[in-house]
């Protein structure tokens, strides 16, 4: 069988050689045996220059051209595991909110240190949500894929309206976001600079929402 949760761990096909299969479903498991091949590539390598398609047909244990029955091109691959991933994010902050104290702040900081701890044990997952590519080459994210990241993000943004009583709910959340998206990837990128314990820092971070002192985009 395939892995169902790309974003944790890669588990291969088991070889059909021999057995008789049942037709009914198999492309859609072949479709999530390619994704959770991607997805296990970039937790090794999270460099999308690197990931071939030869790479994650291997891995999966197809040819090419099953690959192209389920997907165009090497990007929109990528894209399937960027909304995989999204998903999985949004899903790690609501299991965050279910298991947090009753009290809005608390349960903020909850999931602000469950999407942290996301960041920090996928980092190859991580980097490959927020990759846009060379600055010259980017261009705007498919729908499905804007989709995915503000689905995460509403969550977010319901959360803080709790803390903040509605005030500039969207804008604070935002201004989270990128808080705890810097933290994780300074850790990522510069894992010797001295950051702050994560702990310490996201209650520092709603703290400062709750008083309305966090200034929106920083």
């Amino acid at each position: 069988m395939y892995a169902v949760n790309i974003c944790g761990r890669y588990d291969p096909p088991v070889s059909a050689k021999g057995q008789s299969r049942n037709p009914r479903g198999e492309g859609e498991r072949l479709r999530e045996a390619l994704l959770a091949a991607a997805a296990g590539l970039l937790t090794e390598d999270p460099d999308l220059q690197h990931l071939s398609v030869r790479a994650v047909t291997s891995r999966a244990g197809v040819t090419h051209t099953a690959m192209y029955l389920h997907f165009a091109d090497k990007q929109a691959l990528i894209e399937a595991v960027k909304v995989r991933c999204f998903d999985d994010l949004a899903e790690v902050l609501a299991d965050a909110v279910r298991e947090a104290p009753d009290d809005p702040a608390a349960r903020l900081r909850k999931v602000g240190e469950a999407y942290l701890r996301f960041a920090t044990a996928r980092p190859g997952h991580y980097a490959v949500m927020f990759h846009a590519g060379h600055p010259a080459q980017v261009t705007p994210a498919p729908e499905h894929v804007r989709a995915a990241g503000l689905r995460a993000f509403d969550s977010l943004v319901a959360l803080t309206a709790d803390v903040t009583g509605g005030r500039d709910a969207r804008d604070a959340a935002a201004a989270l976001w990128l808080s705890l998206h810097g933290w994780a990837s300074i850790r990522q990128s510069m894992p010797w600079f001295p950051l702050p314990d994560e702990l310490s820092y996201v209650a520092s971070q709603v703290h400062a929402l709750a008083r309305g002192t966090q200034v929106p985009g920083a």
